[in-house]
């Protein structure tokens, strides 16, 4: 106890300005002290939520691209399901059977199709068509027909009004099916 007698006989034996000068600093230290501990508190803080919200941001996104490659997944189960009903389909031969069942084989102009190899081990037939003279009726039921197969779907299609003939339309469409790729 012979300390806190000696800081306490230091203190009597200052004078009253010493004295204030000395409290105002230790004051402003311990302010000071004080201030750096709540700023760098709230820096880590900052810090830490920043990297929490980057962490989520990075798990949503995770879970995103988790969700659609399962999705991704499923529809290719589906889409090879799809295929293994009809291995030999022929986009040519069940395209020129839906227009002659349909009794537009005469204002089908033009029929071209074309094979693309994918880097997911299919093959695409793709087969581009030209109509002209059409009424809505019989572009509906082609695109009705059409979209009931399942193994076939619309890439583009294109509809023109007739130069030729009035109330009739002028159609370019181009369908696709996928095709496993044998070898692989």
């Amino acid at each position: 106890m012979i300390w806190l007698a000696a800081i306490q006989d230091f203190f009597n034996t200052l004078e009253r300005r010493t004295f204030y000068l000395y409290s105002a600093i230790s004051v402003a230290a311990l302010t000071l002290i004080i201030l750096l501990t709540f700023w760098y508190y709230i820096s880590a803080k900052n810090a830490i939520n920043d990297e929490i919200d980057t962490l989520n941001s990075q798990r949503e996104t995770i879970q995103d691209i988790l969700t659609r490659g399962q999705v991704v997944q499923e529809q290719r189960q589906r889409v090879n399901q799809v295929l293994a009903k009809e291995e030999d389909f022929k986009i040519l031969d069940y395209f020129s059977q839906l227009i002659n069942q349909l009794g537009i084989t005469e204002k089908n102009t033009a029929t071209n199709i074309s094979n693309s190899t994918r880097e997911d081990k299919y093959k695409e037939d793709i087969l581009q068509a030209q109509f002209i003279d059409m009424n809505m009726q019989e572009l509906t039921e082609l695109l009705q027909e059409i979209e009931k197969k399942e193994n076939i779907y619309t890439k583009d299609l294109e509809i023109n009004k007739s130069r030729k003939k009035p109330k009739t339309v002028e159609v370019n469409i181009t369908i696709g099916t996928l095709l496993p790729e044998f070898g692989t």
